[in-house]
């Protein structure tokens, strides 16, 4: 039953009409139709990672996680069911959206106006600890959905995200 319920939640998450509370109480409780994910405006200048702007701050948890998995191979091989290197780095890379999203509705959560650095913390939070840790991404079949992300659909996942 609890596999069940589970499933559902993960289901009304992906149709955009659930809450990431659900699945924990370490999760914000707000909708995800009032997070404002992809409602497709272009995010604030400055608040992407890697830009030259003082909000680089917000997003240095983020670039710390992604360089200690680069610096310990924590992406590919056997440390990630053994995917070849440029497989295992696009799922790496891939995670931006993951924290992206997680921050905007923790951010939402408080009302904030913009994704501040506890919100990126919890996100990356979240998103490392489920990181290389489920059975199901170690099926190819159910894989398919990382790759449906990929490539131009990515992009246009991330201009989607506020």
């Amino acid at each position: 039953m609890s596999r069940a319920n589970r499933t559902w939640v993960l289901m009304l998450i992906l149709w955009g009409r659930g809450a990431f509370r659900p699945l924990g109480k370490e999760h914000p409780d707000v909708p995800l139709a009032k997070a404002g994910l992809f409602c497709g405006k272009t995010p604030p200048a400055g608040a992407a990672p890697g830009s030259t702007s003082p909000d680089n701050v917000v997003w240095e948890c983020y670039w710390r996680m992604m360089t200690a998995r680069i610096e310990a191979r924590q992406f590919f091989g056997a440390a990630y069911y053994g995917l070849p290197l440029f497989t295992g780095l696009r799922a790496l890379v891939q995670t931006y959206a993951l924290v992206r999203a997680a921050a905007q509705c923790r951010a939402a959560a408080h009302a904030a106006a913009s994704i501040g650095p506890a919100d990126v913390h919890y996100a990356v939070g979240a998103v490392d600890h489920s990181y290389g840790r489920s059975r199901l991404l170690q099926m190819r079949w159910w894989r398919a959905t990382e790759i449906y992300f990929s490539g131009t659909r990515y992009a246009r996942l991330l201009g989607t995200l506020t």
